[in-house]
């Protein structure tokens, strides 16, 4: 079966800090996914990119089967991802 999101090695650099190197996850439809961690942990960028205009530097996202990676952001309004604060 085909995740319905799906985030190959996402990274995330800002100046010589690295956020996120190469993460991963899969998620199946239906399947409830949480990231959890404390503040500055790197919850955000792949959140956002999977969502909403991309902010990571390297990787590929793809929801419900199409490809992500590079949109533009006018094109994020009506994914079916949703996230709280």
């Amino acid at each position: 079966m085909t995740a319905l999101l799906q985030i190959g090695a996402v990274s995330k650099h800002f100046g010589g800090f690295t956020a996120l190197d190469q993460v991963s996850i899969d998620v199946a439809r239906g399947e409830r996914f949480g990231l959890l961690g404390p503040t500055a942990s790197g919850k955000t960028p792949p959140r956002t990119s999977s969502h909403g205009p991309p902010i990571h530097d390297d990787g590929r996202i793809r929801l419900a089967g199409r490809e992500h990676t590079n949109r533009p952001p006018t094109t994020s309004t009506s994914r079916p991802c949703s996230s709280t604060a």
